[in-house]
């Protein structure tokens, strides 16, 4: 077999050694970025262009609804579990582009309460959840629905935001642009 050479990050003959040569790290960032940006079957300005329907996209974020996975992680109406945020008054903090955003790249842009974090631990183990709560003594993690674990502060070593959101990307990939465009507005609604 041929050995497949990958030249890509490689620098070619004059580049590389100057100070606008992009480091390879940055290069496969970008690459990764640009790939899961790819991997989205929707165009957001199409959806945008559509009229959505709050009373089917209701229907779609039911319990009983193509998107009854989204009650694993969050609650509305009084119904799911509280991982992620409650979705009752989503269109009082987001308008409609930011709703749609968020569901096409839940990463791109992730609320401060709504973040990941790993926690090294001195023991050498290490966690990673929700910051539910942090004073001078202990830190509460919150890893999954129900699963909140209290460390205390001085077993820390080291504690880093993550990047990538809870949510899984591509949830919406299994609906049509319409459908999308009907779940946007039934959130859009949800003001509390």
């Amino acid at each position: 077999h041929e050995q497949e050479h990958d030249e890509r990050h490689e620098p070619r003959d004059g580049e590389g050694a100057g100070r606008d040569a992009v480091p390879a790290e940055a290069q496969h960032h970008e690459e990764r970025q640009l790939q899961r940006d790819a991997r989205h079957r929707h165009d957001a300005s199409a959806i945008l262009s559509l009229a959505g329907d709050r009373d089917r996209g209701k229907t779609l974020l039911d319990p009983a609804g193509k998107l009854a996975a989204c009650f694993a992680c969050h609650q509305i109406g009084g119904k799911g579990l509280a991982f992620g945020p409650a979705l009752d008054s989503v269109g009082a903090r987001l308008d409609v582009r930011q709703i749609l955003e968020s569901l096409l790249m839940p990463s791109k842009t992730v609320a401060p309460e709504s973040a990941m974090w790993s926690v090294s631990l001195k023991s050498g183990g290490s966690r990673t959840g929700m910051i539910v709560s942090r004073d001078a003594t202990r830190l509460v993690l919150r890893s999954g629905p129900g699963l909140e674990e209290t460390i205390a502060m001085d077993q820390v070593a080291d504690l880093k935001p993550q990047i990538p959101s809870a949510m899984p990307e591509g949830l919406v990939d299994g609906l049509t642009a319409q459908e999308v465009a009907d779940l946007v507005a039934w959130l859009a609604s949800r003001k509390g």
